[in-house]
């Protein structure tokens, strides 16, 4: 079975915030509490070239960082990438049932579980940029 991902956006947000807000921008746009938000699966990368590599954005350093390169570029638009969200403990639980339950019904040589994933499309703004 093919891994289910879900895209999201464009979405213009502004480069002038903080991390927090950031956190709270997306967890608003996938309707979910941002203390649900899978942060340590964070990374993005520049939309253009596509082959361009993933970079983490898992804390208030590495959203620096994004920021930081994004205000280098005159198109900053960027692809932030994460695993779903689980609302919570028990509907994580769940999936873990129904995965083993699946395993027992139907044995395979190799098991592995595929956590679906979030890809937004952000269009960094480039509000209050000196040009």
């Amino acid at each position: 079975m093919k891994p289910k991902s879900e895209n999201k956006g464009p979405f213009n947000i502004s480069f002038n915030i903080e991390w927090d807000t950031f956190l709270g921008i997306l967890a608003e746009k996938i309707s979910v509490e941002p203390s649900h938000l899978p942060v340590a699966s964070f990374e993005w990368h520049w939309l253009k070239p596509t082959s361009g590599p993933w970079l983490p954005v898992q804390d208030k350093n590495g959203f620096v960082s994004m920021i930081r390169k994004v205000k280098s570029k005159s198109e900053p638009y960027v692809i932030i990438h994460m695993q779903m969200p689980v609302k919570s403990k028990a509907a994580a639980l769940d999936t873990v049932n129904e995965l083993e339950s699946d395993l027992e019904d139907n044995p395979v040589s190799k098991r592995y579980a595929h956590i679906p994933c979030f890809s937004f499309i952000v269009l960094i703004s480039l509000i209050g940029k000196a040009r």
